[in-house]
């Protein structure tokens, strides 16, 4: 059994070359079978992360191709993350989402915590 230990969090490993399961920190399940001596694995995720879930909207519809969140493409702050990078994170969130004020009032606390 091992513990792995990722920027957004904990999860956990059971199991060796031929079976392995997995639980991610985003709650995400992987399972995987090899067969020693071919270099063969296959896996299977479900839940959680970003490979498990249907890209449908609330309403259920699929969200056109071109569609994205541009929040969701910056990374989170990690588990070990410091309180300025957080903040950090915090303004590119409300600058992208066009909050200026927020996105300011972020940097220049950044900036006055941590002027590096």
């Amino acid at each position: 059994m091992r513990l792995n230990v990722t920027k957004t969090g904990f999860g956990v490993t059971a199991g060796g070359n031929v079976a392995r399961y997995s639980v991610h920190a985003s709650g995400r399940r992987t399972v995987g079978l090899g067969l020693p001596g071919t270099g063969s694995f296959y896996q299977q995720s479900t839940g959680g992360g970003s490979r498990g879930r249907s890209s449908a909207g609330a309403n259920g519809r699929r969200q056109a191709a071109g569609a994205v969140d541009p929040t969701q493409l910056i990374p989170k702050p990690g588990l070990l993350a410091s309180v300025a990078e957080r903040a950090y994170h915090r303004g590119l969130v409300s600058y992208i989402g066009e909050d200026y004020a927020a996105a300011l009032e972020s940097f220049e606390w950044v900036l006055a915590t941590d002027p590096s």
